[in-house]
């Protein structure tokens, strides 16, 4: 048997400094990210960049899941595939990435079900790993 049910989350333990994991990865140019995600997480915020990644979604997560980022914005209305989130979303429960969606007020818990066919995502959506949500909370409402 591959997992330890009694093991905690994997610790978010990257190649580099915790301070230096401070861009949020995004697929889209910053001024199309909603404003409430683009105001609350911009250079005067907890993430000091966002770095563009038109490259693959599972890419995208690796960036993440190693520590070579800080988070991952994902532009509402985005359409989620069996083939890269369902996968993608099992591992980073099991990693201890928690996604936050973008409702009126603020970001709120979000739990993606794996979909076994296509479907429509209509809110932004923030991936961070559970142990930064303390540091994010001020932005979060």
């Amino acid at each position: 048997k591959w997992e330890d049910p009694g093991a905690d989350p994997m610790p978010l333990n990257g190649f580099l400094s915790r301070n230096d994991q401070s861009s949020m990865l995004i697929g889209l140019e910053p001024e199309k990210l909603p404003a409430a995600m683009r105001d609350r997480f911009g250079p005067t915020g907890p993430f000091d960049r966002y770095d563009l990644d038109r490259g693959s979604i599972g890419l995208r997560f690796a960036r993440l899941w190693t520590g070579n980022a800080a988070g991952i914005g994902m532009r509402p209305n985005r359409e989620w595939t069996p083939w890269d989130d369902t996968p993608i979303i099992g591992f980073c429960r099991k990693l201890g990435f928690r996604y936050l969606a973008l409702q009126e007020g603020g970001f709120a818990p979000f739990d993606p079900q794996l979909v076994r066919t296509p479907v429509l995502c209509a809110e932004a959506v923030l991936v961070v790993h559970e142990s930064r949500l303390n540091d994010l909370r001020p932005w979060l409402h």
